[in-house]
Parts: structure tokens; C-alpha cells; sequence
């Protein structure tokens, strides 16, 4: 089992792979990275890294509101089950309506064309609450769901996507 909650080359392949990707591509540009708390590997690695290039860098946990049903991701007082929570690398950490989720995911789709599920979403609409407050020179968000292993959490929260999706067959 590799064991993805306890596991150090989880949050490594972030500080080798994730980190040095987001930094290329950005030019060393990148002021803000928001994040949603699963595994915890993606947080602990890109903060690892990017502070390391440069300690300004915001990183900046997205989390559900307590009570969610957002596949994959969890709030701070669910993290016990991972180990490789560092808090000390996280900048902020965010709550947001666990059921704007799926509400973000679907404008991403419509006005986006990303066909993001609903962690996606709630990062997303965490990154728009961290702009409206504060300059965000750049910003990257990690999208790291799709909406179609999602489709019937997405009809359930929002029931007119169904009607919406039988209407146009």
C-alpha cells in the first residue's frame, strides 16, 4: 500500500515535480498558491518548495465547511488522518460553504470550459475571495479533480443538471 496519508514521497514529487513546474512556468512570477487539504501532500511539497524560492509566496489552504460531502478533500478537523500536515507551511486556511463546491464547479464549466469538479470549485471561489481582499499579482490555483468521477454528487446538490443534462438528449 502506498499509503498517500503517511507517505514522505507524496509531498516529495510536489517539492521535485509540482514545485519547480509552477515556478518555470510562471517565471518565478507566482505570489499565490491555493490548495485544497486531502493527503496534505500537495500543500506541505509546493509551500516547501515555492518558500524556498521565495518566502513571500502565499500558500493558501482552501477547506469545506465542517459537514461536507466533497470527495477528496478535508476539513482541518478531519486531518488526523493524514501525517503530513504541516501547518506551519500554510499561509491561511480558508473555509468555504462546502456547497458552493459544486455551484463553482459548474460556472467553470459554463464560462470556462474546465471541467473541474467540485474541490476545484471550492478552491476556486477561494482564490476570488483572496483577490477581492488583496492584490493577487499571480495566482495558481491546483485544480486536481474532474467532474466526471463527480456526476452524481453534482446532480444531487444541484438537481436542475439533471433536468438540464435529460432535456438535451
Amino acid at each position: 500500500m502506498p499509503n498517500q496519508y503517511e507517505n514522505q514521497a507524496n509531498v516529495d514529487a510536489h517539492i521535485k515535480t509540482t514545485g519547480p513546474e509552477i515556478w518555470r512556468q510562471s517565471a518565478g512570477k507566482v505570489s499565490h498558491v491555493f490548495v485544497s487539504l486531502g493527503t496534505c501532500g500537495t500543500a506541505t511539497g509546493l509551500s516547501t518548495f515555492l518558500k524556498a524560492k521565495n518566502p513571500a509566496i502565499k500558500v493558501i489552504a482552501v477547506q469545506p465547511s465542517p459537514g461536507h460531502d466533497v470527495p477528496g478533500i478535508r476539513n482541518i478537523s478531519e486531518l488526523d488522518v493524514s501525517k503530513l500536515y504541516d501547518p506551519t507551511k500554510i499561509d491561511e486556511v480558508l473555509e468555504i460553504e462546502h456547497e458552493l463546491a459544486y455551484r463553482r464547479a459548474v460556472d467553470l464549466a459554463r464560462n470556462e470550459g474546465l471541467l473541474a469538479g467540485p474541490s476545484s470549485g471550492l478552491i476556486f471561489e477561494g482564490a476570488v475571495r483572496v483577490a477581492a481582499r488583496e492584490p493577487v499579482a499571480f495566482g495558481v490555483a491546483i485544480f486536481c479533480d474532474s467532474v466526471f468521477k463527480y456526476a452524481g454528487n453534482m446532480t444531487r446538490h444541484l438537481p436542475e443538471l439533471g433536468d438540464e443534462l435529460s432535456s438535451n438528449t
